[in-house]
């Protein structure tokens, strides 16, 4: 993994609705797994919608890690992945990722890729560095720096097949 692209949040305002810096600060910290490509940091977490602009929208530290959002909810992540060759991609379990995760249901592995997976999501994404291949049910496609993707809880997989760090902001939106 390469060194983790540090992600910094300013929050603004207080319970009465003036408008301050009350918080400037990097993320908390981002879920790295050990030989992964892949860096996840939760930026905001919304419980429930209509949201409550004065939750403090920290991602939970009382429970592990998820890849999806909470019921009803939103989650505001940005998502590091590093290069990684097909030789790796093929010798890594699928399967073991999602799991440490916590969205071994949401991994359907298959043929095209030992990442892909679907999520119980609306998945609003903004590629902000780097480029990243996108591999669905019968298409892939590239996505670079400015593109944005919408992910309808569909099967999908990201691969860095390139020789730079791409950076991907998500909003994940509770489904189904």
């Amino acid at each position: 993994m390469q060194d983790i692209k540090r992600v910094r949040v300013v929050v603004t305002g207080d319970r009465d609705g003036r408008s301050y810096i009350s918080s400037d600060a990097p993320a908390l910290g981002a879920l790295v797994q050990p030989g992964r490509p892949t860096a996840l940091t939760d930026v905001w977490h919304v419980a429930g919608v209509p949201a409550d602009p004065t939750d403090s929208g920290e991602p939970p530290t009382d429970r592990p890690f998820t890849l999806a959002p909470p019921a009803s909810g939103i989650v505001f992540r940005v998502v590091q992945f590093d290069p990684v060759s097909a030789d790796e991609i093929a010798a890594m379990d699928g399967r073991e990722i999602f799991a440490a995760m916590n969205a071994s249901a949401d991994h359907v592995g298959g043929e095209t890729s030992p990442f892909m997976h679907r999520t119980r999501s609306l998945d609003f994404g903004l590629v902000l560095e780097g480029s990243l291949t996108m591999l669905l049910d019968d298409d892939v496609t590239e996505v670079s720096a400015g593109d944005i993707i919408i992910q309808r809880a569909t099967s999908h997989a990201w691969e860095n097949r390139g020789s730079q760090r791409a950076l991907v902001a998500f909003v994940l939106v509770s489904a189904m």
